[in-house]
């Protein structure tokens, strides 16, 4: 899978089990910036009753104990949604924004990709089951949880998954919708409408516009090259770290980082490099 070469990195640790029931975050709280770079906790909409509340859930949460057994393993159920739709959307991203002349030929091989999505869900004879069909049911398929959610956080974090699934699976749909009428046209008169060229753009921008904004590591952040056997992919890290150590809002670029001048700060080089343990003795008192 080219999508993931090199892509061993960063997979977290999943021996170690998390307990999500009691979870405490900014979210509702006040305004979380979309950019994760950009994003501060405690910016000027975070008062300090808010900053007082959190400290009294998070007071309750310890009170409470941790037990992950009665737990949805949230960041399992999130690698799998990224897991499955990572390389959807970037194999028809890639495909509208293919080089040359915009033909049916564009058409033809997005809508193979989407539209077996999109019959996947729909109701035979027209007769929708007790999940409801369509998008409806494609969203329940990806979000149902495989625990009784029990807690205001359970309920916070599953109800962003069905904000995320459910723009994922617009924009699928909205994809297939656009484009399967000129590969039908095709198919049956060898013609398609005068509009091909604007339905491909409007497939095209939709589609790069939902990867800019999910921001995915394995939508953006990759290898370019699958990396050799004793090679590991590197993403850089403020530190300490084996390649050293970099201050975020410092001008001076560490390895694999550079300075965004709109953030001011240092940002991670969405191209990664393959390093070995060569690397590490050269960069070793850096």
């Amino acid at each position: 899978n080219q999508l993931r070469a090199g892509a061993a990195h960063d997979n977290g640790e999943h021996r170690i089990h998390i307990d999500y029931r009691y979870l405490v975050s900014g979210i509702n709280r006040t305004y979380i910036a979309p950019d994760p770079n950009n994003r501060r906790l405690l910016d000027e909409g975070m008062t300090w009753e808010k900053q007082l509340d959190m400290v009294d859930d998070l007071e309750k949460a310890l009170e409470v104990g941790f037990d992950a057994t009665q737990s949805m393993d949230w960041q399992l159920a999130f690698d799998e949604l990224v897991l499955k739709f990572a390389p959807l959307l970037k194999s028809v991203s890639n495909i509208l924004n293919s080089d040359g002349d915009i033909n049916e030929s564009i058409a033809i091989n997005a809508t193979a990709l989407t539209l077996n999505f999109c019959l996947r869900f729909e109701a035979a004879s027209n007769n929708s089951d007790e999940f409801g069909s369509g998008k409806d049911f494609a969203v329940y398929q990806y979000v149902s949880p495989y625990q009784a959610l029990k807690t205001d956080a359970d309920f916070l974090i599953w109800s962003s998954a069905v904000s995320v699934v459910g723009e994922i699976v617009d924009v699928i749909y909205k994809v297939n919708d656009l484009l399967i009428p000129e590969v039908y046209s095709f198919m049956t008169d060898n013609t398609t409408s005068s509009d091909l060229i604007k339905n491909v753009e409007t497939a095209r921008s939709t589609i790069d516009g939902l990867i800019e904004s999910l921001g995915w590591i394995e939508l953006n952040y990759r290898c370019e090259r699958q990396c050799n056997w004793d090679e590991v992919c590197y993403t850089p890290s403020w530190g300490p770290s084996p390649m050293g150590m970099t201050e975020p809002g410092s001008h001076n670029e560490g390895f694999g980082t550079h300075f965004d001048e709109s953030r001011q700060r240092l940002v991670i080089n969405s191209k990664l490099q393959c390093i070995n343990i060569n690397d590490l003795m050269v960069n070793r008192n850096h």
